[in-house]
């Protein structure tokens, strides 16, 4: 799918926003590693992965150069038929942004709770059983690092505008 190069440059470029944002970070209060040292790995290797997506639709090119043109309308029904394959990727990325965004206002604790919350409600199963699970995992998972990260690693989290 020629779609994957187009999502390959998006993580690219995604990534290289947050890795310039993780550098606008506070430097490091002790020690020698500061909280951007984590994010710029993942994001790395986001980066790298999104360039790997690049080379392999780019490989699968070259070995079907041989193949018949397809008209434009056949194109377009494809490229539709790819967003839906990649509907939960996009999701995700559009949650994790809103998430991003959120921070700044609401800060770390009540932003992460919303995240989390509102990513497992649309991925996962939406019954009313699995609501329980659902808010009882998020309450575990926000306060768990929200304590970890304060406690054990002394991190600031941030606070956001409205506390």
């Amino acid at each position: 799918m020629k779609e994957d190069r187009l999502i390959g440059w998006a993580i690219i470029g995604f990534g290289a926003f947050m890795y310039y944002q993780a550098d606008l970070l506070p430097p490091p209060m002790f020690g020698t590693l500061g909280p951007a040292v984590f994010p710029k790995i993942v994001l790395i290797l986001l980066i790298l992965t999104g360039g790997g997506l690049i080379l392999q639709q780019f490989i699968r090119d070259r070995r079907a150069s041989a193949e018949v043109k397809t008209p434009p309308a056949q194109r377009i029904e494809k490229i539709k038929k790819s967003l839906r394959h990649y509907e939960w990727v996009i999701l995700t990325l559009l949650c994790f942004f809103g998430y991003v965004l959120l921070m700044d206002f609401a800060g770390y604790l009540i932003s992460t709770l919303v995240f989390i919350f509102a990513l497992m409600w649309l991925i996962g199963p939406r019954t009313r059983s699995s609501l329980l699970v659902i808010f009882i995992t998020t309450l575990i998972m926000s306060f768990g690092l929200y304590y970890g990260f304060m406690t054990f690693f002394d991190v600031v989290l941030p606070e956001g505008q409205f506390f």
